[in-house]
């Protein structure tokens, strides 16, 4: 199934992965278990790992997946965390993944909209 491209982005929409601190997922192991849950590809634009690099995932004129009715308008940007060890969710953000997503922020320019799910960086909101 082909999508309809993205015409241009009005929206950045933030979301975690909902894994633990101790749970060692990458760009590459995040767009493994998006195929593995029926997706072509990564379902998102952007990976913010716990180091702050930053890895592209779907390109910018594709939709993606994970922003429930803004998919056709939003870059999507997964930050790795959001579970405490109980898996509850938490801000289990690291400072380098906030660095990390203010300079995406910046270089994008655009608003940011947080999932309801993503307990996360107050000062953006």
């Amino acid at each position: 199934m082909r999508l309809k491209k993205m015409a241009s982005a009005e929206l950045l929409y933030v979301l975690a992965s909902m894994t633990r601190p101790t749970h060692e997922v990458n760009a590459a192991e995040l767009a493994r278990i998006h195929r593995t849950q029926g997706f072509s590809k990564i379902a998102v634009h952007y990976v913010i790992e716990r180091d702050g690099s930053v890895h592209t995932g779907r390109a910018s004129d594709e939709p993606g997946c994970l922003a429930p009715g803004s998919n056709h308008r939003a870059l999507q940007v997964c930050l790795i965390g959001g579970l405490s060890e109980a898996l509850v969710p938490a801000d289990t953000f690291t400072p380098q993944q906030r660095s990390a997503l203010r300079a995406l922020e910046k270089s994008l320019q655009l608003p940011v909209v947080f999932d309801r799910a993503c307990i996360c960086l107050q000062e953006f909101t």
